[in-house]
């Protein structure tokens, strides 16, 4: 999907709207696979929602409080683009969509795509443990707001 399309159609979404989307992620491989060529990507699709004014969010502001307030000190290189939906980064040069993910309910599902020696094949998550870095699957507390870069996403609906 070209990010014009993608722009146009989060332009298009009512503030807070929920909406289905799937986006693509390379997963970190260990350097042993990594200097072989191995690459594994990620695809997820997941209802979120977009336009809402994350302030107001409770797990945010729950977020903001305390440690993450102490370093909201650091240069902000953030802009909107399409105010609380699309943000675009001055130092990495890339616009991102900003979501809230649902926590219950949000029918998520991943599919991995292991590329390895000119062999590309879908496999499930038991199959590519060996090969992703380890601090990967440690677990990690659901996230209030993400940031999906524009040219990950694959389609929204």
């Amino acid at each position: 999907m070209k990010t014009e399309d993608i722009v146009k159609q989060i332009e298009e979404l009512p503030n807070g709207r929920f909406f289905r989307m799937k986006y693509l992620t390379k997963l970190p491989v260990k350097a042993e696979f990594a200097n072989e060529g191995t690459v594994i990507m990620k695809i997820v699709e997941t209802t979120c929602r977009t336009g809402v004014s994350y302030g107001k969010i409770k797990s945010v502001i729950a977020k903001m409080t305390g440690k993450d307030r102490e370093e909201s000190t650091k240069t902000n290189n953030w802009e909107w683009t399409v105010h609380n939906k699309i943000k675009f980064n001055n130092q990495t040069k890339k616009s991102y969509l900003v979501v809230a993910p649902i926590k219950k309910g949000a029918n998520t599902t991943k599919t991995y795509i292991l590329s390895q020696r000119d062999v590309v094949r879908i496999v499930g998550e038991d199959e590519i443990k060996d090969y992703v870095r380890d601090s990967y699957w440690t677990e990690k507390e659901h996230p209030a707001v993400m940031n999906i870069t524009l040219e990950n996403i694959l389609t929204i609906w």
